[in-house]
């Protein structure tokens, strides 16, 4: 009797843990069911083999017993710690004490299951069929020690981690002390053994394994915790707990739409629901929604879910829902052996009342943006970071830039008419840096390229002046976009300009008004007769059209240098600006290899503003006379008029060059400007003073690092000798540098390399136009005109020159014949 109901007792901890082990792997997914499934086999292994040794019979199948049991005993302690770790989640990583803990056991297995070397375990085998309830007695080896110590340290650290999580453990501590008491099994199966063979009978219950019968009650402690107490989630009242924490209504339907069962949410929804029998059909139900009827196979469209459909509920006026039907998916034979069809029915409703409210509010907000962006006279866009315009973009948008269909275009490719590759590339690099998050936000703003600028349409080639900001934008997600808004600002710019222009017309006019205040009569009345002088030369010249383009350019060209030159004397600087501008083009277009009909036409069109400049200048002398009764200053006689001209040639020349000089006259005779050409010789005397100053006159350091007077001297005699002028102008400047003069020509090809020692031939090249030793040019000199115009005058009156380099300067001789 007693040997059949351990038997029994075996045989139910063999079902309990097969039980254990299905149950686990069909109901469990948490990752630590597998070392409890591995403790749970090892603790199969050990009954299986005791259940084996009760039922053999013989010495042989004892020993085979033993070997099925000993694989249980070595493995179970290292697989329950494994299980308690996993389980109570300590700190110390598993593969260092994984592999140390697995190593022991199956080397002490190995031992035992061999028959050569089992004897280190297990020394000796003995049958005794008398044994009231084995006959196998088994003597221990000399390592049995070492097997017991390691179960026992395996105890130990297993108790200690449990103990430790009790005590951490405020609630629900009954799973952990019902772990921590399976845990002490082993240790009460080995008291249990020392008492029975030292206290009790030995012959009553000898040869009993309490290990084993230890290990029953552990099947069972283990099955309590975990299936009773859900150490795993496995009980089913955790899917009735998900149900109710899902904030939908849920409903489940069979396949023919009856009620099955829902959550407390769907209850809220619909309190019929409390009362309404599983079975019956859903749409019986007070409120059910029309819209939730079992889809048809067009609906499903091949998926399980029917699309969202949204409705209203009578008793709940003001919200708004949303509701999906969800197949759930079952499989039966057809008649070809296979096939799929609909079990069932899974319904979710929620309340998307906000999110209506919040859609039509942001829907709202977006018709108003909209609106605004259509209505913007600014053209706004987005484009990406390889500069492609995005789809939204303002109406106005294509009206700023001309162009029709800009969604997807590459905005760089827009300004292939307003820049160059290189200008488009800089701007390019511009828009590159609003993605780097550690740009300057206020030197984007500085240093945008296109904050005014010309732009050119790629459709219809329409010009405009153009506004452009930019600003990035994060979008979410990691996309960011630059922003861009354009404005045309054509008008405005051309009013602004327009503006100016009269602004700076009226400060012209205040200008002329005051340098005509300054003026002598009699100086403003010779200057006022010489521009008319060269003024109807150049027009004479321009309609008898006799020169080649070239040499007439430089008609022109040698009369605006004497008009500026008598301007700057006078003191219109204002005028004399103007003119120095006009002289700037037309020596551009002198040195052109060909000189064209356009070309002329330009610089006469000047010359004609220039005219009109000349007779405001009248019309201002006019109305400055009226409120002055006719006097402007004190009138001068000619001969006064005429070295005061110079004179003042002499002075404005060195104020605008930084140099100091005075003009001296020694000698003077006043029949040379009745008998000779007094205009020309002013003009002629003009230029050479202003020469003298400029190349022969060095600045008052110079000077007196030379041990000169900080001021020069331009010195003049005027006279008749032998029935002819007598002019000779000289100053105690640098003279001439003969080196440097046949540097410049050399370069300029006025002279081959065998003429740079040749003076004469040197002094010759000092009169032709467009040669001069300055290396700037400026409002005095630097264009090498003036004394080819004095070349040129003299040759008009028979006249000539001569130029004398001397050790304190340079002297001009010169003769005109009455």
């Amino acid at each position: 009797m007693t040997i059949a109901v351990l038997r029994a007792l075996i045989f139910v901890s063999l079902a309990v843990s097969v039980y254990l082990i299905v149950v686990t792997l069909e109901r469990c997914r948490s990752e630590k069911r597998f070392n409890f499934i591995y403790c749970v086999v090892a603790l199969f292994c050990y009954n299986l083999g005791y259940f084996a040794e009760m039922t053999g019979g013989s010495a042989g199948a004892g020993i085979v017993a033993v070997k099925i049991m000993y694989l249980g005993a070595c493995f179970m302690p290292a697989f329950f710690f494994f299980f308690v770790a996993d389980y109570c989640e300590i700190k110390l990583k598993k593969k260092f004490y994984t592999v140390p803990m697995l190593v022991f056991p199956a080397l002490n297995y190995l031992l035992v299951a061999t028959f050569e070397y089992h004897s280190l375990i297990y020394s000796g085998y003995r049958y005794d069929p008398a044994q009231p309830l084995l006959g196998l007695q088994i003597e221990p080896g000399p390592l049995y020690p070492a097997a017991t110590v390691f179960s026992l340290v395996c105890v130990v650290f297993t108790c200690v981690i449990l103990a430790r999580s009790i005590m951490k453990t405020r609630a629900a501590r009954g799973p952990l002390v019902l772990l921590f008491a399976a845990s002490l099994a082993p240790v009460f199966a080995q008291l249990a053994y020392l008492f029975i063979s030292f206290v009790v009978s030995r012959e009553r219950l000898s040869g009993i394994n309490f290990t084993a019968f230890v290990m029953v009650i552990s099947n069972v402690t283990l099955y309590y915790t975990i299936l009773k107490n859900d150490l795993f989630d496995l009980a089913p009242k955790a899917y009735s707990i998900t149900l109710d924490l899902i904030r939908d209504a849920f409903v489940v339907l069979d396949r023919d739409m009856n009620y099955s069962s829902s959550n407390k949410n769907a209850l809220l929804l619909f309190p019929a629901l409390e009362n309404f029998p599983k079975g019956r059909r859903i749409t019986e139900l007070e409120d059910w929604p029309s819209e939730l009827a079992a889809p048809d196979e067009s609906e499903l469209n091949g998926t399980a879910v029917v699309r969202e459909k949204q409705f209203l509920l009578p008793r709940r006026p003001g919200s708004s829902y949303s509701g999906w039907v969800n197949a759930v998916s079952g499989r039966e034979k057809n008649d070809k052996g296979g096939g799929k069809n609909i079990a069932g029915w899974v319904v979710l409703i929620q309340d998307v009342s906000e999110t209506v409210s919040l859609i039509n509010s942001i829907q709202a907000q977006r018709d108003e943006i909209a609106a605004m962006r259509d209505n913007l006279k600014e053209g706004l866009f987005f484009m990406d970071r390889d500069c492609v315009i995005q789809p939204s973009y303002s109406k106005a948008l294509e009206d700023v830039l001309s162009l029709k269909e800009i969604q997807g275009k590459n905005f760089i490719d827009l300004l292939r008419l307003s820049y160059n590759e290189k200008d488009r590339q800089t701007v390019r690099d511009y828009f590159a840096m609003f993605f780097n998050e550690e740009a300057d936000t206020e030197l984007l703003e500085d240093i945008n390229p296109l904050q005014e600028f010309g732009y050119v349409s790629t459709e219809n080639s329409e010009q405009k002046t153009l506004q452009g900001l930019f600003a990035a934008v994060d979008r979410g997600a990691g996309e960011t976009f630059i922003l861009a808004t354009f404005q045309d600002i054509t008008a405005e710019v051309k009013l602004r300009r327009q503006l100016a222009e009269e602004e700076s017309r009226r400060q012209e006019e205040m200008r002329a008004v005051f340098e005509l205040l300054q003026v002598e009569r009699g100086v403003f009345n010779d200057f006022i007769e010489d521009a008319e002088y060269e003024f109807r030369r150049i027009n004479d010249t321009l309609k008898e059209n006799k020169l080649p383009p070239r040499d007439l350019i430089v008609n022109i060209y040698q009369s605006v240098h004497a008009i500026k030159s008598n301007a700057l004397v006078v003191g219109l600087a204002s005028f004399g600006e103007k003119l120095h501008r006009l002289e700037s083009e037309i020596k551009e277009i002198r040195e052109r290899d060909e000189i064209g009909f356009d070309d002329i036409l330009h610089v006469t069109m000047e010359l004609e503003k220039r005219l009109k400049d000349k007779d405001k200048f009248l019309d201002l002398l006019k109305r400055i006379q009226s409120f002055t009764e006719g006097n402007i200053g004190e009138a001068k006689t000619g001969e006064d008029v005429f070295l005061d001209s110079l004179a003042r040639a002499c002075s404005r020349a060195a104020e605008d060059l930084g140099k100091k000089a005075r003009f001296v006259v020694e000698k003077f005779d006043p029949d040379t400007l009745v008998r000779g050409p007094r205009r020309v010789m002013r003009e002629i005397i003009t230029q050479l003073v202003r020469n003298a100053v400029a190349h022969g006159i060095e600045t008052p350091e110079e000077r007196a690092a030379g041990g000169k007077d900080e001021t020069g001297t331009v010195s003049l005699a005027l006279d008749l000798e032998d029935g002819a002028i007598h002019i000779t102008l000289k100053d105690d400047g640098r003279g001439l540098d003969f080196s440097k003069i046949a540097e410049k020509a050399l370069a300029l090809g006025f002279i081959g390399e065998a003429e740079k020692n040749d003076k004469s031939r040197l002094l010759k090249v000092l009169f032709m136009p467009g040669f001069s030793t300055s290396e700037t040019e400026n409002m005095q000199s630097g264009r090498g005109i003036g004394l080819n115009l004095v070349r040129d005058r003299l040759r008009e009156l028979n006249g000539n020159v001569k130029v004398h380099n001397r050790t304190d300067g340079l002297m001009f001789d010169i003769r005109i014949g009455l």
